[in-house]
């Protein structure tokens, strides 16, 4: 779940981001730079470009900052909620813990008839799954 936000919020920054200096750049970017640089010595000129290019590589880091800053806010949102989640989707409910949550759904798959064996481990691979990506979280909220 994680992953898929960070991928698709990856991909709407670069796509801003592309939109952002390419069309411009495209467009006015040849008449940009040359009035820019005209009448100036290559010397000028190239400190010219290089103020410039720090000035965009300052605007990606905080582009990046920001993401970076999101990406650990939804983090912590999906780690506080995470438990009761899988709780719901378990069936279980009123475990303090992942690992209590897992020790109940295998003592419910296994104490049930052979009928409910396949949807207790289904409830099961769901609550581990989730196990997985709450730790990520976790470890991501407190970076």
């Amino acid at each position: 779940m994680i992953n898929l936000f960070k991928k698709s919020w990856l991909k709407i920054i670069i796509v801003v981001v592309v939109m952002f200096f390419a069309v411009p750049a495209v467009t006015l970017g040849g008449s940009f730079v040359l009035s820019l640089i005209q009448g100036k010595t290559p010397a000028e000129a190239v400190e010219i470009l290089a103020v410039q290019i720090d000035n965009l590589i300052g605007r990606m880091d905080i582009l990046e900052e920001r993401q970076s800053k999101q990406e650990i806010e939804e983090a912590c949102r999906f780690a506080d909620t995470a438990l009761s989640v899988a709780g719901t989707q378990g069936g279980v409910m009123g475990v303090d813990s992942f690992n209590e949550l897992i020790s109940r759904i295998i003592y419910e798959r296994d104490s049930s008839p052979q009928d409910q064996y396949q949807m207790w481990q289904a409830r099961l691979e769901k609550v581990k799954s989730l196990n997985e990506q709450y730790i990520i979280a976790v470890d991501k909220c407190s970076d």
